[in-house]
């Protein structure tokens, strides 16, 4: 009797726990967006998205639903995700925690919740660049601008992209940075000197994304020292 009460009461757990799981889980029918035309931004010259096809992706809302297997595109002008549903165009209206893009064999992770900084709210999404105590971000900011053709009074506009580099620190503090060897001794003060000879010992030349995930590794790993 007490073996057949336990196997009962393990199997109620278990569903419990498998039910919970699968709740995360939501169908694309069940995702909360308002359609919208694909030829809103036709008279604009360049683009607002960062990835102008749709590509594969996963999203994850504020209310820790998730849905996968859907194909997006992230609009860097309204700060909002759009996602195909019958061959049909939608934008998201419900917060979003985090998505995901999937391109051959790279992944890209976008989050929200940061502590707000400049024109940026806790609702804004940035591109994740390394997996560290320090977050690296990326925000990517679509700016519409007026120009004129010589010798016309036809108003022209076009979209220009732009790129914010910040560093979110355990605490909640936000930095903005450049990617320059200024920017990175300002950021990590308190370790100028190692921070300034791991530069030179490593010839870093400020390329890449990764010369600075390179620097934020070296500091977390001699802060945890110290």
């Amino acid at each position: 009797m007490k073996k057949l009460f336990l196997v009962l009461a393990l199997t109620a757990i278990y569903s419990a726990t498998y039910s919970q799981a699968i709740t995360r889980f939501g169908n694309i029918t069940d995702i909360n967006g308002r359609i919208i035309q694909e030829t809103k931004y036709t008279s604009i010259e360049g683009t607002p998205y960062l990835n102008t096809e749709w590509v594969k992706g996963e999203i994850l809302r504020h209310d820790n639903v998730r849905f996968v297997d859907i194909r997006i595109k992230y609009d860097a002008y309204t700060d909002k995700l759009e996602y195909l549903f019958e061959n049909k165009p939608f934008v998201l209206e419900t917060p979003i925690k985090e998505f995901r893009i999937f391109n051959n064999d790279k992944i890209r992770v976008f989050k929200s919740g940061f502590t707000e900084i400049d024109n940026n709210t806790q609702t804004s999404l940035y591109e994740v660049l390394n997996n560290s105590k320090i977050s690296y971000l990326k925000k990517y900011r679509a700016k519409m601008h007026d120009y004129n053709m010589y010798n016309s009074a036809t108003v022209h506009k076009r979209f220009i992209m732009e790129e914010m580099l910040y560093l979110s620190f355990e605490d909640g503090k936000m930095v903005k940075i450049k990617r320059d060897k200024k920017s990175m001794l300002d950021a990590f003060s308190d370790k100028t000197a190692e921070i300034d000879k791991f530069i030179k010992d490593n010839n870093i030349k400020f390329r890449s994304d990764d010369d600075i995930a390179a620097i934020i590794d070296y500091y977390v790993s001699i802060t945890t020292r110290s």
